[in-house]
């Protein structure tokens, strides 16, 4: 064994089991910040939505959206 892995043409280096916890523990973090990121991205957006359902909803029963 060379210690190299091919795989698609490319060549990777196998990395020692120690840095392998290291790298997954970092990949594992950045997929939680990741998704607490899309998380939060889509409260907001609903949020957003509701804030512009109230404001519409309020302007129609209040007679609508005239300008004068």
């Amino acid at each position: 064994m060379t210690g190299r892995l091919e795989v698609g043409g490319h060549a990777w280096r196998m990395r020692a089991p120690a840095a392998n916890e290291d790298e997954r523990w970092r990949v594992n973090k950045s997929l939680i910040w990741r998704v607490l990121l899309i998380v939060f991205a889509i409260i907001g957006v609903l949020a957003s939505l509701g804030a512009v359902g109230m404001l519409v909803m309020h302007q129609r029963m209040m007679g609508g959206f005239s300008l004068c």
